[in-house]
């Protein structure tokens, strides 16, 4: 790992490999889209209107949330110009996903369409392109760990050497098989609750808070934070939570009773406060950092099993009201 790759320039533009990379899976997460576009009723050049819209707020929603967290740096230090040379770099995901849903909601309202059919459409696509993002961070000297001292685990991808011959963990490689993973979870509830507004976008909410509050956590290289706190943990967490309310609230209009909310909540505040607590364990106990990260994602997939939980309240327990009233 080392600095960015430049191929070659255009004018002032470097072309990195990591650029290419991103715009290919910025393409084909957009064909991807294309394809779920179909599922939920889109016209054919949804993608694209969507494309149109996303590309450039995604962006600046991207580069606001990385320049207020450093705002010290890139202007006291190197100037207001350091503003606007985005070719610098300097952009966060927690950004870039606001942006983008902001689009979907301008793209929905030009194509007088709802904007869960669009989020849904884009879910996968949007993975994918996220998953090759991360990949791509090979080429960078981003997405790396603590370093790895055992022989027996000082091979790929466990473990990969940097330019100065030290072996690191490669955290961008499973975050690039985790973003693959929820592409898929996404697609696959596309195909089956595509008449359902809120499926896929969910999984991929879901899916990419509850990986990225692990994997972010293990990650040792240049991180953007409040204070002590990871700005991407934090983000990542509050995407868990957003999903976890919205099903509540869908599970309270299925009739639901409060016991069983208090319940789901009283775990899930467990859930947050273990990881909390696992945060700041970390390097600071006795406890091994392997044991508590095993912790951490175990409190995390049971955060994951009780959404989901709430998922199939919301959704079967009026489907199977609907059936009782029809026999």
């Amino acid at each position: 790992m080392s600095d960015p790759v430049i191929l070659t320039t255009l004018g002032i533009f470097p072309v990195t490999v990591y650029g290419l990379i991103l715009a290919l899976g910025v393409g084909l997460g957009l064909l991807w889209m294309r394809a779920g576009a179909r599922r939920v009723g889109l016209p054919s050049d949804a993608a694209v209107r969507f494309g149109l819209w996303a590309l450039p707020l995604g962006l600046l929603g991207g580069r606001a949330l990385y320049v207020a967290l450093r705002w010290g740096m890139i202007v006291d230090e190197l100037g207001w110009q350091q503003l606007f040379r985005l070719w610098d770099g300097g952009f966060a995901l927690f950004g870039v996903i606001p942006g983008c849903m902001l689009a979907a909601v301008c793209c929905a309202k030009t194509m007088r369409c709802p904007t869960a059919d669009l989020l849904d459409a884009a879910a996968p696509g949007a993975a994918l392109a996220l998953a090759l993002a991360r990949f791509a961070e090979f080429f960078t000297s981003q997405g790396i760990g603590m370093p790895v001292e055992q022989p027996w685990a000082q091979w790929f991808p466990l473990a990969m050497q940097d330019s100065y011959g030290e072996w690191l963990m490669p955290i961008f490689f499973w975050e690039g098989l985790a973003a693959l993973a929820v592409a898929l979870l996404a697609a696959n509830r596309l195909r089956k609750n595509h008449r359902r507004p809120w499926e896929a976008s969910s999984v991929w909410l879901l899916g990419i808070g509850s990986t990225q509050v692990l994997l972010e956590s293990m990650r040792t290289d240049d991180l953007l934070r409040l204070g002590l706190v990871k700005a991407s943990q934090l983000a990542a967490m509050c995407c868990v939570l957003a999903v976890a309310i919205y099903w509540a609230v869908q599970a309270k209009r299925a009739h639901t009773g409060n016991a069983r909310l208090a319940w789901a909540w009283t775990w899930l505040a467990a859930g947050v406060g273990l990881c909390v607590a696992i945060e700041f364990a970390l390097d600071k106990s006795v406890i091994p950092n392997g044991v508590l990260y095993g912790l951490m994602a175990l409190a995390l997939c049971g955060m994951v099993i009780i959404i989901q939980r709430l998922h199939r309240i919301a959704v079967a327990e009026p489907a199977l009201e609907t059936q009782k009233s029809l026999g």
